[in-house]
C-alpha cells in the first residue's frame, strides 16, 4: 500500500466526526425552530391589573376568562390562546367590568381595570314609629314607614308623609344626586288631635282638664276623651285628704296616651311619740304623797328637758324631698302614691326611702335616696331612651 492510500484511510473516521456533530447542531436548531413557531401559532401572554378609583387597592378581586375565574388577586398573569376573549374583574363592594381582548401570536398584552363602588340606588329612605304613616313620592303612594325608594330618577322630588286625620301631613322637596341614597331619618308627624284615657288609681278623685280659663270636668272615666292640641291642656286632680295632682297633657309623637291618676294620702305629722311621754310625767309629779316630802320636787326639773328633747327630734326628724322626671311620670314613696311630677316639698321621716316612677309609655324606674333631718333632697330621673 502506497503512503496515500494510507493517509486517506486514517482521515476518514475525524472527518466522520465532523459530520455527526454539524448534524446535531442543525438537528437542535431545527427542534428550537419548531417550539418557536408552535408557541409563536398558539397565543400570547396577558397581565390584568385590578384596582379601585385613583388605583386604589381592592380586596376580594376575581379575574375570569371567557366565563372561568382565573385569579383572585391582581395583578393576574395569563397566558391565553390567540383570538378574541372577553376578560372580567369584579371586587366586593364594587360594580364589575368587563373588557374584550385581542391576543397575537407571541404578544404581551397589560390589561387595566379601575372598578368603581357598587351603586345602592337612587333614592331616599325614610323610617319612623309612628303607626299608620305612610310615604308618598311625586304624588304615587309607596307604603308605609319605614320605606327605601331606590329607583328616582336624579333631580328634585316631592316627599309626603300622612297619617290618620290625627296628624298633620309632613310634606317636603327633596334633591337626589345620581347614585345617592338620601337618608331622611325618623320623621314624626305633629299631633293635632290626641285620644285621652285616663287610668284612675284613687277612687272618689275629682279630675278636672284646664286650659286657660277652660275646665272640663270628668265624671266618666271609662272612655277616652278627645283633646285639641293647639291648646295647652293640664290636669287637676284632687280628693280630701290627700295631696293635689297636676300634670300636663303631652302626647309626644303618639296620637292615643293612657294618664294615670294616683293621689297620695297626706301623711299625719310625726309628732305622736313625746305625747304619752308628757302624760306620764305629770300624774307622777301631781301624786298627793310628793307634795309634804321636799325630795320630789327634782323630779319634774329631771323630766322637764325629755318633752324638749323629744319635741325637737320630732321637729328635726323629717327631711325634704322633690321629684322629677322625664316625661312626667307618677311617683310611689315606700309603696305609698306621692303625685306626680314635678313634685317638690314632699316630708318625710330621715332616712333611706325607695321611690318609684311611672310613666304608662315608658315603663317604670326604681331608685333610693337617704336623706338627714332637716335635709332637702331632689331625685330626678329619665324614663325615656
Amino acid at each position: 500500500m502506497d503512503r496515500p492510500s494510507i493517509t486517506s484511510v486514517m482521515a476518514s473516521p475525524a472527518r466522520a466526526r465532523r459530520k455527526g456533530s454539524r448534524f446535531w447542531v442543525l438537528a437542535t436548531a431545527a427542534l428550537l425552530g419548531a417550539g418557536g413557531a408552535f408557541y409563536l401559532m398558539r397565543g400570547g401572554k396577558v397581565a390584568v391589573f385590578v384596582s379601585g378609583v385613583a388605583g386604589k387597592p381592592l380586596a376580594g378581586v376575581t379575574v375570569s376568562v371567557d366565563g372561568v375565574d382565573k385569579c383572585t388577586a391582581s395583578p393576574c398573569n395569563l397566558e391565553l390562546d390567540k383570538g378574541v376573549h372577553a376578560i372580567r374583574a369584579s371586587a366586593e363592594g364594587h360594580a364589575p367590568q368587563e373588557q374584550g381582548a385581542t391576543i397575537r401570536a407571541g404578544e404581551e398584552l397589560a390589561v387595566n381595570f379601575s372598578l368603581a363602588k357598587a351603586s345602592e340606588g337612587t333614592g331616599i329612605k325614610v323610617s319612623g314609629k309612628q303607626d299608620g304613616v305612610e310615604l308618598f313620592v311625586d304624588g304615587r303612594q309607596v307604603g308605609p314607614l319605614p320605606q327605601e325608594v331606590k329607583d328616582l330618577k336624579p333631580g328634585t322630588h316631592k316627599i309626603e308623609l300622612k297619617g290618620s286625620d290625627r296628624y298633620a301631613a309632613d310634606e317636603r322637596t327633596v334633591n337626589v344626586d345620581p347614585d345617592e341614597m338620601k337618608d331622611l331619618g325618623a320623621i314624626s308627624l305633629k299631633v293635632l288631635r290626641g285620644l285621652a284615657t285616663f287610668e284612675v288609681r284613687t277612687p272618689g278623685v275629682k279630675i278636672t282638664l284646664v286650659s286657660g280659663k277652660d275646665r272640663r270636668q270628668l265624671t266618666d272615666f271609662s272612655q277616652p276623651v278627645e283633646i285639641e292640641t293647639s291648646k295647652n291642656w293640664v290636669i287637676e286632680a284632687s280628693r280630701p285628704g290627700y295631696d293635689d295632682l297636676r300634670e300636663p297633657i303631652v302626647f309626644d309623637d303618639r296620637a292615643e296616651k293612657t294618664f294615670v291618676i294616683a293621689l297620695q294620702e297626706r301623711m299625719r305629722p310625726v309628732v305622736e311619740g313625746p305625747a304619752p311621754a308628757a302624760a306620764a310625767v305629770a300624774p307622777r309629779a301631781a301624786e298627793p304623797r310628793a307634795a309634804p316630802e321636799p325630795k320630789p320636787a327634782p323630779e319634774p326639773r329631771a323630766a322637764a328637758p325629755a318633752p324638749a328633747a323629744e319635741s325637737e327630734s320630732a321637729a328635726g326628724g323629717n327631711c325634704t324631698l322633690n321629684f322629677n322626671s322625664i316625661p312626667v311620670s307618677t311617683v310611689m314613696v315606700d309603696g305609698r302614691p306621692v303625685g306626680g311630677t314635678p313634685k317638690i316639698g314632699f316630708s318625710t321621716p330621715a332616712g333611706t326611702h325607695t321611690v318609684v316612677f311611672v310613666n304608662a309609655e315608658e315603663g317604670k324606674k326604681v331608685t333610693t335616696v337617704t336623706c338627714k333631718p332637716g335635709e332637702t333632697k331632689t331625685v330626678a330621673v329619665r324614663l325615656s331612651q
